[in-house]
């Protein structure tokens, strides 16, 4: 693992802490590897908004409430010193995502995930296709590292 890459964590990853099963081949033993390294982890604010609307999203459906694992997840990622939050946004991030917008890239949080790792030099850590693909729309983000946790645990 790169000692020299700072990984912000994708929506997917912080799920686990609110109670929200994965079900990405391997991502758990990956998750569970980068955090074993103590190594200091970056999230979105966004991602907790995001978080907590798939459980409300899943709650509409009939499942359970996790509500609770909810607040008691937060809880834990506030209070863990590995991971650092950082603020919702900039003149460059929301520059950069309404150019992402423009080269089609639909998703609200995706977009402001990507230009945040941008604008900090981070590497964002996805299991989202659309961001992983080299020729899609952060192509326009010359120099953002874009790579699973599997793949981020392996450098």
């Amino acid at each position: 693992m790169s000692s020299e890459l700072i990984p912000l964590l994708d929506t997917t990853y912080l799920l686990p802490f609110f109670g929200i099963e994965i079900r990405v081949e391997q991502v758990r033993q990956h998750l569970s590897h980068l955090l074993a390294s103590g190594r200091r982890m970056l999230y979105h604010p966004l991602s907790l908004v995001e978080a907590k609307w798939v459980i409300l999203s899943m709650e509409r459906t009939g499942k359970p409430s996790l509500r609770a694992s909810f607040i008691e997840g937060l809880d834990a990622l506030l209070a863990d010193k590995r991971f650092k939050s950082f603020p919702l946004t900039s003149k460059s991030v929301e520059e950069n995502a309404d150019r992402l917008l423009d080269e089609g890239l639909k998703d609200y949080f995706d977009r402001m995930l990507a230009c945040t790792a941008y604008s900090l030099q981070a590497t964002l850590l996805t299991e989202d296709e659309e961001l992983l693909n080299p020729k899609g729309p952060l192509r326009i983000l010359h120099g953002l590292r874009v790579m699973t946790v599997g793949m981020f645990v392996r450098k």
